[in-house]
């Protein structure tokens, strides 16, 4: 188990943050790695429509997850935790239907 456990046995039903969820590899194919703090023409900017983990499809063009590696301190994930009736994240406590950000 990683991080708080409730003292619901099958609850609360919710997913991983963005940074945990980078670590144990979900959504590999729907991830997007960008540097902030740069001054790179490419770096600083992101032009992408983030779908909610609870959203995610292999078979569409999505992005799901996004790193942002500073050039200094610790990276930075990104992702839009969408809360649903009766769905995998049903039972998000905090920031549901939000974009959070999390080190």
């Amino acid at each position: 188990m990683m991080g708080y456990s409730y003292s619901q046995d099958e609850g609360p039903v919710m997913c991983f943050n963005a940074a945990k969820s980078w670590q144990t590899g979900w959504f590999n194919y729907k991830r997007v790695n960008m540097n902030i703090g740069g001054s790179g023409a490419t770096d600083n900017c992101l032009e992408a429509e983030i779908t909610g983990q609870t959203d995610y499809d292999v078979n569409l063009d999505q992005t799901v997850l996004v790193k942002m590696n500073r050039n200094s301190g610790k990276d930075l994930f990104l992702m839009y935790n969408k809360k649903t009736a009766g769905g995998i994240n049903s039972g998000t406590l905090e920031g549901g239907n939000t974009v959070m950000i999390v080190e």
